[in-house]
């Protein structure tokens, strides 16, 4: 990963940016979420669990929170950094916002199988604590998600996010996982 995009994918505290082939190499992998985070919180176990479920299908890619106390420069920097991420891998992902439009775990499946079939990917952004300047990535996001009409911790909302992508496979694949 280049270092000047200042995207750095981190798994438990652990830079994986020259491990990149864990995720699938050169392969492109079917879901990616990049979240501004530092750390998974309590709920770092269980969102392992569930990119172990997904393997190589799930890429995890972190954005370091920019730390200010004025909240306009955090966006700002957070989102640059962001944008040029997207820019350098050219993914158009959907972007978590909580006044966003909520999608029934069905629904969600038909949106990732249309997605597939456009050959438009299926990729996540989750912004930091203050969001993300949406008219600087308009051009680079590819539309907008609630997974909830509360406020969530980011962190929860990654595993939130896992847990349906997971049963998203699930639903492709016909297991009894989702009822």
């Amino acid at each position: 990963m280049s270092e000047k995009s200042g995207a750095v994918m981190v798994w438990k505290g652990v830079d994986l940016s020259k491990e990149i082939g864990m995720f699938g190499g050169n392969s492109t992998p079917m879901f990616r979420i990049i979240a501004v985070t530092d750390s998974f919180g309590h709920f770092a176990p269980a969102i392992e669990e569930y990119r172990k479920r997904l393997g190589k299908t799930l890429e995890i890619v972190t954005v370091k929170p920019e730390r200010s106390e004025d909240p306009k420069l955090v966006v700002r920097k957070e989102t640059e950094r962001i944008g040029r991420y997207l820019a350098e891998k050219n993914v158009r992902p959907l972007y978590l916002d909580i006044g966003a439009k909520t999608l029934s775990t069905e629904a969600f499946a038909t949106e990732i199988e249309r997605r597939f079939n456009r050959s438009e990917g299926a990729d996540f952004l989750i912004g930091g604590a203050y969001g993300v300047d949406f008219a600087l990535l308009s051009d680079r996001i590819s539309g907008t998600l609630s997974l909830s009409p509360m406020t969530l911790p980011h962190s929860l909302a990654l595993l939130v996010l896992c847990e349906q992508i997971y049963r998203v496979e699930q639903i492709r694949k016909g297991s009894g996982y989702h009822h």
